[in-house]
């Protein structure tokens, strides 16, 4: 989840911490005085950017690695005292 606070100029982003460095990374390259690596500008010639954020969003869902479920703990009754 990526909330904009316009009145601080503030980006909360709530995911994975794996996620979230990879937003950090690119909103690096983003906000800077001038280009930095190689991040492009595509401009659109004919899709609506709320659509294609939307299919992109999509694509980006779809294609992550599915998440393991967490292993419930185990528990193993205590070693029987030998006598």
């Amino acid at each position: 989840m990526v909330s904009a606070f316009g009145s601080s100029n503030t980006l909360l982003l709530i995911d994975s911490r794996a996620n979230i460095d990879r937003i950090v990374t690119i909103l690096g390259e983003v906000d800077n005085e001038g280009p930095l690596g190689i991040l492009r500008v595509y401009p659109l010639a004919y899709a609506l950017a709320t659509d294609a954020a939307k299919t992109l969003t999509s694509v980006y869902v779809e294609a992550a690695p599915a998440r393991p479920r967490e292993a419930a703990p185990s528990v193993s009754a205590p070693p029987a005292a030998s006598r």
